[in-house]
This record gives structure tokens, sequence and C-alpha cells, in this order.
């Protein structure tokens, strides 16, 4: 069983081909919103559209985490290390931190009340969430992953410079 998916069952019945599709096309579609609103004239005339998007998207990147951290448990590889252990240790796999930065900043923003334009970066995030459904972007990502220390330090080079 995959515990990144709906499981092989969910990926190969029609419902989940379904859920899968619209989650990509989300991705797609927030990803272009997310690029479409650096341009000013955009920005201003469709702002509304945008907002929409973004929390639209927001509440289903939300559920989705939620739902695949909940029902984690039903694979025995997470089940046998027991029910809080084993969704901690899920929830730190790659793919799912991909996932968790990919709403985490923009639910901090809404429910703080901060204006957090630096984090807005991690938004492009939900790009990677395509590396769910591809196995190109899987070795991406694995590079991604292993270069972390890296890249990490240059993401904190590049706040301090814009601070």
């Amino acid at each position: 069983m995959d515990p990144y998916a709906f499981g092989r069952r969910g990926r190969e019945s029609a419902l989940g081909r379904l859920i899968e599709g619209f989650l990509v096309a989300l991705i797609v579609v927030n990803v272009a919103s997310v690029v479409l609103e650096t341009i000013p004239f955009l920005a201003l005339r469709y702002r509304p559209f945008f907002s929409f998007v973004e929390q639209f998207s927001l509440g289903i990147f939300t559920a989705e985490y939620l739902a695949r951290l909940w029902s984690c448990v039903e694979d025995p590889r997470v089940a046998g290390r027991g029910a809080v252990r084993g969704r901690l240790l899920f929830a730190l796999q790659p793919l799912m931190i991909v996932d968790f930065l990919a709403f985490a900043p923009s639910i901090m923003g809404f429910f703080l009340g901060i204006d957090l334009r630096v984090l807005r970066i991690f938004r492009l995030f939900r790009l990677l969430k395509l590396a769910r459904y591809s196995q190109a972007l899987q070795a991406l990502l694995g590079v991604l992953f292993s270069e972390r220390s890296a890249l990490f330090a240059s993401g904190i080079l590049l706040i301090a410079t814009h601070a």
C-alpha cells in the first residue's frame, strides 16, 4: 500500500483517478494564479479571482493533508508504530513536509493576521505537490531532500538579504 496516495485500490478506482486529476488540475491552476498575480495590472483587475483561488486551494490542500495524516494508520507499516507515533513519523516524510509547507504559511498569515509576504515563496511548493503523481518529479524531490542543508542555508541568506 502506498501511504502517500489514496491507496492502490483508490488509485485504480474511478473515484481515485478523478480525485487525483482534480488535485493535479488544482495545483496547476494555483501555481498559474500565483505567477499571474505578480503582474500588477492583473493583480488589480483580478484580485477577487486570485483571492478565491487561494482560499479554495488552501481549504482543499489542508483537507487533503489532514485526510492523509488521519488515514495513514491504515497502512500496516505506519500502524505498527502506534497511532500517534506513526502519524508523527508519517508527517515527517519528505512529501508530507512539502504538502505542509504548501499551505502552512498561508494559514499562519490568515489566522495571525500578519503580513508574511516573504513566506509567499512557499506557495510555489504547491508545484512540488505534483511529485506525488510523477516519477521524474519524485526523483527531483529526492535530490532536493538530499541537498536540504545547502538549500536551507541559501534560503536563510536570501531571507536575510531581503530584510
